[in-house]
């Protein structure tokens, strides 16, 4: 849950287990499940540690994308590639505004985006400037 993008293949099957074990989840389960579906879904599957379906956690927003199991490695491959291609300091920037306006509040989730983009543009004249002939 802790990835950017998520892909699972149509026969896989996602669960919270640890209840069964008389623990919680760990590693940020807790916050990260209910952020990334809603308060009943997360509450549901925390509470009972079932399993869902990759169609299931699709629906629930757990999962970006749902494939078929011959074809998972292909599809997470293209996702690399696709962000690969991407320049790196704008995609840190784009993760970054993303990740703190979804936690903070609106007006100050806008008003850091002309920052972050005056910063890259420092950046990349800067990095024009000291380019060696």
């Amino acid at each position: 849950m802790a990835c950017d993008i998520r892909v699972a293949s149509e026969d896989a099957l996602l669960s919270q287990p640890e209840i069964n074990l008389g623990i919680i989840p760990g590693a940020g389960g807790t916050q990260r499940l209910t952020r990334l579906t809603n308060l009943g879904i997360s509450k549901e599957l925390i509470l009972t540690g079932k399993q869902v379906s990759a169609k299931a956690a699709l629906e629930y927003g757990i999962v970006n994308r749902v494939v078929p199991k011959h074809a998972l490695e292909y599809e997470v491959m293209r996702w690399v590639k696709e962000l690969a291609s991407k320049p790196p300091l704008t995609l840190m920037l784009a993760k970054y505004a993303i990740n703190y306006g979804y936690e903070a509040p609106i007006w100050s989730a806008l008003s850091n985006e002309p920052h972050y983009s005056a910063w890259q543009y420092r950046l990349r004249m800067h990095r024009r400037v000291s380019r060696p002939s």
